[in-house]
């Protein structure tokens, strides 16, 4: 069932069947749906039971809550920026030495990058941070699902700079964000405790000897992430995606080039997100920024 369909009978609830089938919404539905599964590269629908499934055409299949915003097709009527920035990360591990490759991915939400790197690098190791429970649950049913279990560590703490319990919104799912300040501020109706480690101190708990790339999508915390990742960064340098908007790093109190000047601090410039030897080097993040970027690949010179 063409995901156009779906999203068009959710939306004229109203009507009858026979209604809906013969009104020129359907077809205009229809015709989107089939765009969204050429652009995301999605193939039909699985249903099991009360579970309906996407599968990717890499063989990936991510399970669809259609009530969930931002889960496996939460940008299905938006750009198509996560499927470049995806090749662009894939592309970048290809050319990582060895097979034994560790991706960390904070902001994991449904998994789609997790499931991805698994998916293409039998031998990696994917760390996959998700505090928020309802799209944890999700991410972990994505992971069962594909029998990723032994390729992907999830963990439920939020990545920051200090050891401490911090409170979550849990309504959102990919917009889901750390709370900063006072609770009732917020629009979200729920709002739950989670621990807080830093990247640090996992990269000791967990004895790893390598990070071969970070993508990091927090909505806003980005600066508190890489505060406690100093260590990481000056030992692995590992190349490291991420999102970079004016709108969520206000709600930390910090600008978008202050993130800038503290990654630059350890020998990194940004980029455009793309495929491995063909991104842009960018002169200044505003350059990035004033071109419609809010998502940037920032690699050491190490890399370069």
């Amino acid at each position: 069932m063409l995901p156009g369909y779906q999203v068009a009978r959710r939306s004229y609830r109203t009507l009858t069947e026979p209604d809906f089938r013969n009104r020129r919404e359907l077809q205009r539905w229809v015709k989107t749906g089939m765009e969204l599964q050429e652009r995301l590269r999605l193939e039909p629908f699985i249903f099991e039971g009360s579970k309906a499934f996407v599968q990717s055409n890499g063989g990936i299949e991510f399970l669809w809550d259609p009530q969930l915003q931002g889960g496996a097709l939460g940008l299905e009527f938006g750009s198509d920026f996560e499927t470049r920035e995806l090749d662009c990360v894939l592309s970048h591990l290809a050319n990582v030495p060895g097979e034994d490759i560790v991706f960390i991915d904070v902001g994991a939400n449904c998994g789609l990058y997790s499931l991805s790197v698994a998916r293409h690098f039998p031998k990696s190791h994917s760390y996959s941070f998700e505090p928020v429970p309802t799209s944890r649950a999700i991410l972990s049913a994505n992971v069962e699902r594909n029998g990723f279990g032994d390729r992907i560590t999830i963990t439920g703490k939020a990545l920051g700079d200090e050891l401490k319990n911090v409170r979550m919104t849990a309504s959102y799912s990919a917009m889901d964000h750390l709370v900063v300040g006072n609770s009732s501020d917020e629009l979200s109706p729920l709002i739950v405790d989670v621990p807080m480690t830093t990247l640090d101190t996992f990269v000791v708990e967990q004895s790893l000897e390598r990070i071969d790339f970070i993508k990091c999508d927090v909505e806003g915390a980005e600066l508190l992430v890489f505060r406690g990742a100093e260590k990481t960064l000056t030992r692995f340098h590992p190349p490291i995606l991420l999102e970079i908007e004016a709108r969520h790093t206000e709600r930390f109190g910090y600008r978008p080039d202050d993130l800038d000047e503290f990654l630059r601090s350890f020998g990194y410039l940004p980029s455009t997100p793309a495929p491995a030897n063909t991104g842009e080097t960018l002169s200044s993040l505003q350059e990035g920024i004033a071109n419609g970027l809010n998502n940037f690949l920032y690699l050491a010179d190490t890399h370069k």
